[in-house]
């Protein structure tokens, strides 16, 4: 999806008037770096910060798995699948799904068959 499309969507949907000045830079580091770590108190908008470059890289209807993505806790899934769903609802362009379970991510890596067929490791 491209900005022009999207980010509408986060004034309507979420109700956001305009990004934040760490949910701008996010953006804009974003297109230049790989990896980034955010860091922002509580109730900032990180998720949104995060989900927002994830969004520019979509492809529309791809009918491919474009991104996976991974948190540490069953409420931290919950509240991204929440923006995603919210960010969709009026575009068609994706789906999102949530999984989560019970068993901690270093015991889901070390006996995963993803773990053993490729360079993920756990410490």
């Amino acid at each position: 999806m491209r900005e022009k499309e999207f980010l509408p969507l986060v004034k309507e949907k979420l109700g956001i008037e305009a990004l934040n000045p760490m949910q701008r830079k996010m953006m804009d580091t974003a297109a230049e770096a790989r990896d980034i770590i955010l860091l922002s108190p509580t109730g900032s908008g990180k998720t949104l910060a995060f989900i927002l470059p994830v969004l520019k890289m979509l492809k529309p209807a791809s009918g491919r798995v474009q991104v996976v993505v991974i948190a540490p806790t069953r409420e931290l899934v919950i509240q991204i699948a929440s923006i995603f769903r919210s960010m969709r609802a009026s575009s068609r362009c994706f789906s999102a799904t949530m999984a989560f379970c019970r068993r901690s991510f270093s015991s889901i890596l070390s006996t995963s068959r993803l773990c053993r067929k490729s360079s993920i490791s756990s410490s």
